[in-house]
């Protein structure tokens, strides 16, 4: 839901998990919305402010509720709002959508409720998600698994409120022992109230930073967890960006959070899964690839195109993030030219879009290597090959 999501968003820094060699069998509960109460960190919601609605809006927040537990289970998100549809284009916001991806985690509902003139119906024993997957970026080439379940609250009128609350639970298969995430608040001026509170158990080594405009007082203890909470009651408008400034002069009213101490912390998890599948098999098809460019030619720029032109005109990539996706790299023989046929590309990226082109160099520098002699299957810091 756009609307909401421009307004409040919390959701994992690092979204889509990664790739296990061969496809796991998923618990069937991970593809269906799981129907239970809210977990016992979960705190009440913020009350609402009393602020008139906007003359010019559509719909109004009540309120969002974002919390967040960085726990042994993994990174649970509870979201929560209550919103009042005040003209009839809002009335598409009944429908109800959850979005997760089954094989790093699942999808909760914990309350659905319309509420009219001060009745309350409880939609949510009964509420019947239709579960697909939708591949939005197919035509791109990209398969990342997501599942979206999406539920119509029946009969709705302008002038009617709905409230929902859940929960989406994520533990990156690559990164299963880390936690990390960020929470986006408010992007504009508008009446509600909002909050996000993020928790995880007390000796758990979780760094935090928010943006400038982010009053955030110290993590405090409730119980057995560490608990940082920040609310915007009826804010303003952050600060227009200054024209012509670089994007990241434009980020508002944001909190990260990781367990990570230092950049180079998560590149040495990371760079042992490179190393392992950047090194062709023996006998792979990679090896007599490069034996082909090795003989072909002994001047290096010229193998280097040579290497470049094979993984690029030779091979149709298309992004594959099921199942463990976007963290864990395939293998050199996985994405190679075996029969120079459609090859899985799964490289590291924050980014689905990134991860053609970052496969493609993989390969590149696999082939290159393995033509040129050299002892490096990769570039890294202490190896440089040019």
């Amino acid at each position: 839901m756009k609307p909401i999501a421009a307004a409040f968003l919390l959701a994992p820094m690092i979204a889509a998990p990664a790739m296990a060699a061969s496809p796991k069998a998923l618990p069937a509960s991970n593809r269906q919305v799981q129907v239970v109460p809210a977990p016992a960190w979960v705190v009440p919601p913020p009350t609402p402010t009393e602020q008139a609605d906007l003359p010019t809006a559509a719909m109004r927040f009540v309120y969002v509720d974002n919390q967040a537990f960085a726990g042994p289970a993994g990174l649970e998100s509870y979201s929560a709002y209550r919103i009042r549809l005040l003209k009839p284009e809002a009335l598409a916001l009944g429908t109800i959508t959850l979005s997760w991806l089954p094989d790093a985690g699942s999808a909760r509902l914990h309350a659905l409720r319309l509420i009219r003139d001060g009745k309350v119906t409880d939609l949510t024993a009964n509420a019947k998600f239709e579960v697909i997957q939708r591949e939005s970026n197919l035509e791109a080439s990209m398969l990342d698994g997501r599942l979206t379940a999406v539920y119509q609250v029946p009969g709705l009128q302008v002038g009617d409120e709905i409230e929902i609350a859940q929960t989406v639970t994520i533990k990156d298969p690559t990164l299963p022992e880390h936690r990390s995430g960020l929470a986006i608040l408010p992007q504009g001026g508008v009446p509600g109230a909002f909050r996000t509170r993020i928790a995880w158990p007390e000796g758990a080594a979780i760094r935090w930073q928010a943006t400038k405009d982010v009053e955030v007082a110290e993590p405090s203890l409730v119980g057995a967890n560490r608990v940082l909470s920040v609310e915007l009651r009826d804010p303003a408008a952050p600060e227009e960006p200054v024209v012509g400034a670089p994007p990241r002069y434009s980020i508002h009213r944001l909190i990260e959070f990781t367990d990570f101490a230092r950049w180079p912390e998560l590149s040495a998890r990371l760079w042992p899964l490179y190393d392992k599948t950047s090194r062709p098999a023996p006998g792979s098809p990679i090896l007599a690839e490069a034996a082909k460019i090795a003989a072909a030619t002994s001047d290096p720029t010229r193998r280097a195109e040579m290497a470049l032109r094979l993984v690029q005109d030779r091979i149709r990539y298309v992004y594959v993030g099921l199942d463990t996706g976007n963290m864990t790299p395939a293998s050199v023989d996985e994405t190679g030219p075996a029969a120079l046929q459609t090859a899985r590309a799964r490289p590291s990226c924050s980014s689905p879009s990134c991860a053609n082109w970052a496969s493609r160099q993989s390969r590149c520098w696999s082939i290159r290597t393995a033509a040129m002699g050299s002892a490096c299957a990769c570039p890294t810091p202490d190896c440089s090959t040019t």
